[in-house]
């Protein structure tokens, strides 16, 4: 649109592509009250909600439903590495390293967890003085 601000297919798109995060929004916002009333509802519901806020960049509404997760639930570790996503884009690398901690140390080979550990490391050394 900046180049050629007439141009309706882009005007078009644009519009579907806010709609959709709209929806997806929505979408989440309507589970995670659902959760909130009945957090022992669905573990893979409150993964598949902060998932929905991530791809809209609500990542402290991500993390809500994340933390949701209890240590003894199968997806525990993919919560913990899902938190470590969020926080690292929050800026929070403290929390985001004791999240990933918690991931690999219940699978220290997840190559997702590996990769977000060695993502943290890399956001870590960018704040050191050179």
């Amino acid at each position: 649109l900046e180049i050629e601000p007439q141009f309706e297919l882009a005007k078009n798109n644009l519009v579907l592509a806010q709609n959709k995060v709209t929806e997806m929004k929505s979408q989440a916002d309507k589970g995670r009250e659902s959760l909130l009333v009945s957090p022992t509802q669905n573990t893979q519901a409150a993964i598949d909600i902060g998932m929905n806020y991530y791809k809209v960049n609500e990542f402290e509404k991500s993390i809500e439903m994340w933390k949701m997760v209890l240590p003894q639930d199968d997806l525990f570790a993919i919560a913990q590495n899902n938190i470590a996503s969020a926080s690292i884009l929050l800026g929070q690398l403290r929390d985001a390293e004791m999240a990933i901690e918690k991931a690999l140390k219940i699978d220290s080979g997840n190559p997702l967890f590996q990769n977000n550990k060695k993502w943290l490391e890399e956001e870590k050394l960018k704040l050191k003085p050179h």
